[in-house]
């Protein structure tokens, strides 16, 4: 967390959120990706010998955004869904897989039938406290919004401490 508190959201062995099947593993920095507002995606491999995507905030919680045999995305049985990671954007300009304001981009497939999709999910994300004006973008509206109300308490007090200062820039 922000605060630098660890929190365990899945192991090996739990049983898949919304499944009945249970995570036989979850490795490695190219199926892993967070934003910057708290969202952490995953993909995780099944006892079933099927895999998910997962998702985890502190709003939202554990979540499972889908997994092999779903229709949602091919309108056919996915026999893979995975992150694109570097290989794609994510409507923000960015190569990872999840941009700050929350939005994921997967790849399913149905190879039997050759049926292919990308999507673009917005998940939602965890309120940046810099992001002022909630437009889900820390930008200079952001920070016109603190500067112009340097001094005072209210919008722009980002630390809690009653006014809006240097600690909050």
């Amino acid at each position: 967390k922000a605060d630098g508190t660890v929190i365990t959201v899945l192991r090996e062995g739990d049983t898949l959120p919304g499944g009945s099947a249970t995570i036989s593993s979850v490795s490695g920095q190219s199926i892993l990706c967070f934003s910057d507002c708290g969202v952490a995606v995953f993909t995780a491999s099944l006892s079933d010998t099927g895999s998910a995507v997962i998702a985890w905030d502190e709003v939202h919680g554990l979540r499972t955004l889908g997994r092999t045999g779903d229709t949602t995305f091919t309108g056919t049985p996915a026999e893979q869904i995975t992150l694109i990671g570097s290989t794609g954007v994510n409507g923000n300009s960015g190569n990872t897989g999840i941009s700050s304001t929350g939005w994921l981009v997967l790849r399913a497939a149905d190879f039997t039938n050759q049926v292919y999709a990308v999507s673009r999910i917005f998940l939602g994300s965890n309120p940046c406290p810099s992001d002022l004006n909630g437009d889900q973008v820390v930008d200079g509206a952001d920070l016109g919004l603190l500067l112009g109300n340097w001094g005072n308490s209210g919008v722009g007090d980002i630390d809690g401490s009653g006014t809006v200062d240097g600690a909050d820039l």
